[in-house]
């Protein structure tokens, strides 16, 4: 495991290789192709709704045992979401990965998936559908990444 925590392990390595949003990750099944299942929780009234997410690297999920799941919480339906829970934890986790590395937090780790995506040439709009975000939103937050990558592209090819 690539932090071996009895609490935090799983969930932190999870959401490195599967760039779900801190608070999703309780909600993250992996299946064998190297797709997962996840909800998308980003309102604050209704219920989450399931999208796909994608392993990146795939071959990580197996070396870091993901599919031993391993987590102090999990939702398996929408409905059975915790919002008062998950906040709880997500803050306890985010305080745990501060003290182990100060300055880094949750949503770096989220963010190292999207830029792994760009780095991987995976398709924008389905990197942006795997994060749960829309196009627009990819491009205006890794903007500045996918353009390092278009010029080091270019520069390979071209010169």
């Amino acid at each position: 495991m690539l932090l071996p925590h009895p609490k935090y392990g799983w969930i932190t390595a999870a959401t490195i290789i599967y760039g779900c949003r801190p608070s999703e990750v309780f909600s993250l099944f992996p299946n064998n192709n190297g797709t997962a299942k996840v909800f998308t929780i980003k309102k604050k009234k209704g219920l989450p709704t399931i999208r796909t997410a994608m392993a990146l690297p795939k071959d990580y999920v197996d070396k870091l045992h993901l599919y031993e799941i391993s987590r102090p919480i999990e939702f398996k339906h929408p409905k059975d979401f915790d919002p008062k829970a998950t906040k709880y934890l997500t803050d306890s986790w985010g305080s745990w990965l501060d003290k182990k590395y100060p300055g880094l937090n949750l949503y770096d780790l989220r963010h190292s998936w999207a830029k792994r995506s760009i780095t991987a040439s995976v398709p924008t709009g389905l990197a942006a559908k795997c994060l749960g975000h829309s196009v627009s939103i990819f491009e205006k937050t890794y903007l500045s990444t996918i353009y390092e990558k278009d010029v080091a592209d270019y520069i390979t090819e071209n010169l």
